[in-house]
C-alpha cells in the first residue's frame, strides 16, 4: 500500500495515489482556435490551458476513432456507434442510428452545416450515415456506393462531398444523398481525402501513392512519390507545406505540391490536427507536438483503465487495452499481461487470473509472472466468480463458453451452456443462506427487445432452469455475493432472511454501473454518482466525490477505491 504521506489529502479525507501514466494511442484529433479535443481507447479528453480534462460522461462509446468540432457542437464516432456533446465535451449522448453499422471511421460536417445541420459519418460495415439534425440521428445514405466500407470523407462546399472507400473515391453533388465513383479511382483501395488551401484535392491510395484533383474531384492524377511501403493515414495542409503522417514512416513533409518529400518525424502516426501553426500528431505513445524540426510527446490521459480491484490491500487498475497497474509503494506495470483484456480477477487463495482472446493465464506471485491455464479463444472469459473452497465458474460474454474449476482457477473443464444465442451479462456463485440454497446464477440479456433473463443453478452448472424475463433498458445486470444480490435497471433484489428476494430502488434510480458492499454498507455507482446505503438498501445518499469522472469503484474492508478517467485512484475510509 502507498504511504498515505506521499498523497495529496482532499475534502471529505480523500486521499490521491500518483497519477498512473501510461503511453496510449491517439486515433482522433479535432480542434478549434485555442483548444484541442483528443480520442482514442479511453474516450475524449480536451487540452486546454495546457492541460488535459477527461471527458466521458455519458459517453457510450468503447473507443473513439473520429472526432469533428462543428459550431457548438462536438461529435464522436468510434466503435459502439457516434455521440454527441453541447458543451464541449462535458456531457454525452448517444446518437440515435438506423441499422447496424459498425465502427465510425470518420465524421464530417457540411461546410454550410449552421444553416443545413448536415453532417456525414463513415463506416467499416455501413457505409455511410446522413445527418441533418445536427448529429441527433443517422439514417444510411449509400446510393450509388458499391463498396461500403468507408475509411475518409471530406467536404468542398456545401453541396460537393467526397467519401474515400476499399475500391475507389466516391463524389456527391448533393450533399450525400447520391453517389458516383470518380474517373480514374476505381479499385482503390483509398484511405485519406484532404482539401488543399487552394481547393484542390489530395487522396492516399492504401500502399506509396497520392493523388490530386483540381476539378472538385471529377478527375484524379498521381501527384508526387511517397516511399512505395508508406501507408498514409493522414494528410495536413498548413500554408505552402503538405504534411503527411503514416504508419511505418512517421510525419514527412512537402513544400513543392507533393513532388518531394522530407522525413520529419519516426514512428506511427494516425491523426494529425493544427492550431494555428503548431502540429499536434496522435501517435501509438500520445500526441507529437510540433512546428516543422522540433518535436515533443505530450502525454495524454487517455488511456482506458476502467476496472479496480484491491488485492492484498494494494489498487489494481485495468482496461481493455492499458497494460494492469497495481501499487505497491509506486504504480508497478503488469507488462506479461496479454492484451486485450477481457477480464482480470481475483481467486479466493490470492492468485489472479487475466483473460484476453489468447487465452486463460494465471499469477500466483501478485502479477510477476504468468502461466497459462488455457490457450487460445477457448480462454477468452468475461465473467469469473469463486467459492471460499476454490470452486469457481468462468464464462464468455455471447454464452457459448461456460467452465468450472475445483482448484482455484488451475484447472478447468468445460460445461454445456444454457443460454442460447444471448449474450452473457453475469455469472454469479451465491453461498447457502437461510431459506436459499447455494446457487449459482446468470443473467442474459437481448438487445433487441431489452429483456434481461435470469437463470440459476442449483448443481454447480451441470443442469439450469431458466426464471423471469424483465423489461429493462439497462443493460447491465450487476451481482454481489455478500450480501447477496443482483440489479436490475435502477433497483438491486437483496435476499432476506424470511426467504424471499427484496427490490429496492438504488439511489435516484439511474443506470447501476457497479455495485460493492459488506453487511454494512453498500456503494452503487450509477449514471448519476455514487450513492451509499447504510440499512441494506432502504435509503440511499449521494457521496461527495473528487470528480464527477468516476468510471469503476472497489471496497476493501473499511476503505473505499475508486477510479476516475485518465487514470487517477483515491480512497477513503468509510
Amino acid at each position: 500500500m502507498t504511504d498515505t504521506t506521499d498523497m495529496t489529502k482532499v475534502t471529505d479525507q480523500w486521499h490521491f495515489y500518483p497519477q498512473i501514466e501510461q503511453p496510449c494511442p491517439v486515433m482522433a484529433l479535432t480542434a478549434d482556435t485555442d483548444s484541442l479535443w483528443a480520442g482514442g481507447y479511453g474516450g475524449v479528453a480536451h487540452y486546454v490551458h495546457e492541460s488535459w480534462q477527461p471527458q466521458t460522461a455519458g459517453l457510450h462509446l468503447t473507443s473513439v476513432a473520429a472526432l469533428a468540432r462543428v459550431e457548438n457542437w462536438l461529435f464522436a464516432g468510434g466503435a459502439g456507434g457516434i455521440a454527441r456533446s453541447g458543451d464541449d465535451g462535458a456531457s454525452w449522448q448517444a446518437a440515435g442510428i438506423q441499422g447496424d453499422v459498425g465502427a465510425v471511421t470518420a465524421i464530417a460536417a457540411s461546410t454550410n452545416f449552421k444553416q443545413d445541420s448536415t453532417a456525414l459519418a463513415a463506416t467499416l460495415s455501413g457505409g455511410i450515415l446522413r445527418t441533418t439534425n445536427s448529429g441527433a440521428s443517422w439514417i444510411p445514405a449509400n446510393f450509388g456506393i458499391m463498396s461500403f466500407e468507408i475509411t475518409a470523407l471530406a467536404w468542398l462546399n456545401a453541396d460537393i462531398v467526397l467519401a474515400a472507400t476499399i475500391d475507389g473515391i466516391y463524389r456527391s453533388p448533393n450533399g450525400g444523398r447520391a453517389w458516383r465513383i470518380c474517373e480514374g479511382t476505381s479499385g482503390g483501395p483509398f484511405t485519406v481525402l484532404a482539401v488543399l488551401p487552394d481547393g484542390a484535392m489530395l487522396a492516399a491510395v492504401e500502399f506509396g501513392g497520392l493523388l490530386r484533383s483540381d476539378d472538385d474531384g471529377l478527375t484524379w492524377t498521381h501527384r508526387g512519390d511517397l516511399p512505395p511501403d508508406i501507408q498514409v493515414t493522414t494528410i495536413l495542409a498548413i500554408g505552402d507545406t503538405i504534411f503527411v503522417g503514416s504508419f511505418s514512416h512517421g510525419i514527412l513533409s512537402s513544400t513543392d505540391n507533393g513532388q518531394t518529400w522530407q522525413a520529419l518525424v519516426e514512428g506511427t502516426v494516425f491523426v494529425m490536427a493544427a492550431v494555428g501553426d503548431t502540429i499536434y500528431a496522435g501517435t501509438d505513445e500520445g500526441i507529437l507536438v510540433g512546428t516543422g524540426q522540433d518535436w515533443h510527446l505530450l502525454s495524454t490521459p487517455l488511456n482506458d483503465l476502467r476496472r479496480l480491484l484491491v488485492v492484498n490491500g494494494c489498487p489494481l487498475a485495468y482496461g481493455t487495452h492499458s497494460t494492469p497497474v497495481i501499487d505497491q509503494n509506486d504504480w508497478i506495470t503488469l507488462d506479461a499481461v496479454p492484451l486485450p483484456v477481457t477480464i482480470l480477477a481475483s481467486a479466493p487463495d490470492g492468485a489472479l487470473l487475466a483473460s484476453s482472446p489468447s487465452g486463460l493465464v494465471c499469477s500466483r506471485d501478485g502479477g510477476k509472472t504468468w502461466v497459462s491455464a488455457i490457450s487460445g479463444m477457448s480462454g477468452c472469459l468475461h465473467f469469473i466468480t469463486f467459492r471460499a473452497d476454490g470452486t469457481g465458474f468462468a464464462g464468455s460474454a455471447d454464452g457459448s463458453r461456460l467452465l468450472r474449476t475445483h482448484d482455484f482457477g488451475v484447472t478447468w473443464e468445460n460445461l454445456s451452456p444454457p443460454f442460447g444465442v444471448l449474450p452473457l451479462t453475469a455469472l454469479q456463485l451465491f453461498d447457502a443462506q437461510i431459506g436459499m440454497p447455494a446457487m449459482l446464477i446468470a443473467a442474459t440479456f437481448d438487445p433487441r427487445r431489452n429483456i434481461a433473463q435470469l437463470w440459476r443453478s442449483l448443481t454447480d452448472g451441470n443442469t439450469w432452469e431458466c426464471g423471469a424475463e424483465i423489461k429493462v433498458n439497462w443493460p447491465l445486470v450487476l451481482t454481489l455475493a455478500n450480501p447477496s444480490l443482483f440489479t436490475i435497471g435502477g433497483q438491486a433484489l437483496l435476499w432476506q432472511p424470511d426467504g424471499q428476494w427484496d427490490t429496492r430502488k438504488v439511489g435516484d434510480g439511474s443506470g447501476i454501473r457497479r455495485m460493492v458492499g459488506n453487511v454494512h454498507v453498500l456503494f452503487a455507482l450509477t449514471t448519476s454518482g455514487i450513492f451509499r446505503s447504510g440499512d441494506s438498501g432502504l435509503g440511499w445518499e449521494l457521496q461527495d466525490t473528487p470528480s464527477t469522472q468516476v468510471v469503476d469503484l472497489a471496497l476493501d474492508g473499511e476503505t473505499l477505491y475508486i477510479l476516475l478517467a485518465g487514470g487517477q485512484v483515491c480512497r477513503r475510509e468509510i
